[in-house]
């Protein structure tokens, strides 16, 4: 009966580590353009606050995953990423949404936040950038 069991448990577990047509989604992860953002026109010192951070996924083939919110010095880089399924057949209609990103204002200088907007003609990235001041 030991030995049943064992050899019971050892094809469960094959089977379960076995790839799946499933797992075969042909996908990958895409920055989105970030279209506008509400936020206070100041920080004081030591109080948290409520970014709200809407985007637009393209199609139906995006849909939003997470975002990024890089430090860099004073900076704060700010972008929306997506997954992209490249298998789907997917509506053509644009798809808005939104995130909220809490900040603690924990320095003294100005917050420089960058929030990527998309890629120029020259393919640069472009960057809607909101500095706030620190009371």
């Amino acid at each position: 009966m030991k030995r049943y069991f064992l050899i019971l448990l050892v094809i469960i577990s094959i089977s379960a580590c076995s790839p799946s047509s499933n797992d075969d989604i042909n996908q990958h992860f895409e920055y989105v353009p970030i279209t506008s953002v509400e936020m206070p026109s100041e920080f004081t010192l030591g109080q948290t606050y409520q970014i709200k951070v809407s985007y637009v996924l393209p199609n139906g083939c995006y849909r939003f995953y997470n975002h990024d919110y890089v430090y860099e010095n004073t900076s704060r880089l700010i972008g929306a990423i997506a997954i992209v399924n490249n298998d789907a057949t997917c509506t053509q209609a644009a798809i808005e949404g939104e995130f909220t990103i809490n900040v603690i204002a924990r320095q003294n200088e100005p917050y420089i936040f960058m929030f990527w907007e998309g890629r120029d003609n020259q393919g640069i990235d472009q960057y809607l950038i909101i500095e706030v001041p620190v009371i």
